[in-house]
């Protein structure tokens, strides 16, 4: 298939049509998708985008020492050029990470049905982040400038075959040049990757799954002391179609300027006989390239499309999120004082979401704080309503059910990391399985539950649909900071998005404060299910629970 211009007959949908779209994915399975809704086994996309024709310039395979290395391990890698360091970073955040086979089929089992429900044999591709139906919607543009040894231009990452496509030499265009000496990173989310599993719900799932992933490349740079500046988008138009792309049926919903550390006192890891940048280069224009790996595109009446054409309507360089108040709660209860340790790319690629295989055995308090403390580690780039540099949106709940150290209950982290405001008391484990879409998912058995928690009414102020999309990202983001803490401790974490809001916003407490649940992640240790894994670097092996 290949790109074309904006396609018309989208109508984007007015600020009343938003609110009834945004309440709409917050109901129940039956409100979202109704009677006739079916999965559109006919229009599976590839979970890779591929530019048939474009040059693939191999990168260098994540090495072996970097896997759970920090910044040593990591300056020695950029020492060896850009190419160097920029295929460990890629295939650390996005890449393949390893392959799971599942011969006999997939083992589901949940409170109601304890024996396993075989299905057929199948197998997946793994990356380092979660996402929905794994069906990893975000694409990855990358952008140079010819400062390093990567020639000016434009790049799609092929992730199948870890490789740059390049789709146009030249200095990048508006909006897509990177900071001197580093790449930009465009997230692009095409709208029809995963709407065929999950229709108008789509939306509010990629946006999270593009969280994910830029938490995983902000933790991979964090881990290894490297700069990556996380910016949102407010206007997409210009990125989009400086990479060739539909603004019609693909968003641009975040950039990420990434440079490696700085190397025996040089202010970036620029290597001889490059091109300064805007010097003598003309702009790259990507053309109208043939690509493969859609199939049949959400009609133009559908809400996803036309929430997304909202986006479009709304766009600006700011996008406004309230902060989720915290001042003056009541501390009812405090995490042990702890550091953030920032996890390895192991411990990402050994990351399970074995929510069907939950075991009740308790977590402790201190971990809990150790997961919290990652939570809220800085986030380097320009992210609304930042305090000190932490997303002040969204904010945490924590459900405790079977933590030592913590009474059960719901209860409000505080920005400190420490401070726990109670909203709610007893046990709500049953509560949180009855408003899953899933009842095969164990969440009535895990010991901590985690939700992600918003402003119920971000899409009414200024940022409308933009704030919205935004919200689900940095959602996501503090999901996969989670995910992994906890997989460094041997637990399982999965973050799950089929649920019902309504129910758990009034018995938590958070209708009345004006917030709403926005992402749920259980988390506890697990049994092993039947399949069998492969890791593409072998040290990258973990995880557990019990066996």
């Amino acid at each position: 298939m290949a790109t074309g211009a904006g396609r018309p007959g989208v109508r984007p949908f007015d600020r009343d049509e938003v609110d009834a779209f945004v309440h709409r994915l917050r109901g129940s399975f039956d409100d979202i998708y109704g009677d006739s809704w079916q999965i559109d086994w006919q229009n599976i996309p590839s979970p890779f985008r591929w530019y048939e024709t474009a040059e693939q310039i191999d990168l260098p395979p994540l090495p072996r020492r970097l896997v759970r290395g920090g910044a040593q391990q990591a300056m020695t890698v950029a020492r060896a050029g850009q190419l160097s360091w920029l295929g460990a970073f890629l295939q650390a955040s996005y890449g393949v990470a390893g392959v799971r086979w599942y011969p006999e089929g997939t083992a589901k089992s949940s409170p109601e049905q304890p024996a396993p429900v075989h299905r057929d044999a199948h197998y997946q591709l793994r990356r380092a982040v979660p996402s929905g139906g794994v069906t990893y919607p975000a694409e990855c543009y990358v952008c140079t400038d010819g400062s390093g040894e990567l020639t000016a231009g434009v790049y799609h990452y092929n992730a199948n075959r870890h490789a740059l496509a390049r789709l146009a030499a030249g200095r990048p265009p508006a909006g897509l040049a990177p900071t001197g000496g580093g790449v930009r990173i465009v997230l692009t989310i095409p709208l029809w990757k995963n709407y065929f599993k999950y229709g108008d719900f789509s939306y509010r799932l990629a946006a999270l799954d593009s969280g994910t992933v830029v938490g995983q490349f902000a933790l991979t740079a964090r881990r290894w002391g490297w700069s990556c500046g996380v910016s949102l988008v407010g206007a997409e138009l210009t990125l989009l179609r400086g990479l060739g792309l539909d603004p019609s049926v693909e968003a641009a919903p975040v950039v990420l300027d990434v440079r490696p550390a700085p190397i025996g006192g040089a202010p970036d890891t620029v290597e001889d006989g490059g091109p300064a940048p805007g010097t003598g280069i003309r702009t790259a224009m990507v053309p109208d390239l043939p690509w493969r790996g859609a199939m049949g595109m959400p009609d133009h009446r559908s809400g996803a499309r036309r929430m997304h054409a909202a986006c479009l309507a709304a766009a600006g360089e700011a996008i406004d999120l309230p902060p989720v108040p915290l001042d003056g709660l009541p501390v009812d209860a405090q995490l042990p004082a702890t550091a953030s340790v920032p996890p390895t790319v192991a411990d990402a690629w050994a990351r399970t979401a074995l929510g069907e295989q939950y075991r009740g055995s308790p977590v402790s308090i201190a971990a809990v704080a150790t997961w919290c403390a990652e939570v809220l580690a800085p986030l380097d780039g320009a992210v609304p309503t930042e305090s000190a540099g932490v997303p002040a949106h969204p904010r945490c709940l924590l459900i405790a059910r079977s933590v030592t150290g913590l009474s059960a209950g719901a209860y409000l982290l505080h920005g400190d990391g420490r401070g726990l405001t109670r909203t709610a008391g007893g046990d709500w484990g049953a509560l949180v399985q009855q408003c899953l879409f899933g009842s095969y998912m164990n969440f009535a058995q895990v010991p901590l539950i985690v939700i992600m928690v918003g402003a119920a009414d971000v899409h009414r102020g200024p940022g409308g649909a933009l704030a919205y999309r935004a919200q689900h990202l940095l959602a996501g983001l503090l999901a996969q900071r989670l995910s992994v803490a906890a997989t460094r401790d041997g637990l399982s974490a999965h973050p799950v998005l089929g649920f019902v809001t309504g129910p758990l916003d009034d018995a938590l407490g958070l209708a009345a404060r004006g917030l709403t649940s926005l992402l749920l992640v259980g988390i506890g240790q697990y049994r092993r299910a039947l399949y069998l894994e492969s890791s593409t670097h072998p040290v990258a092996t973990g995880g557990g629970g019990d066996s």
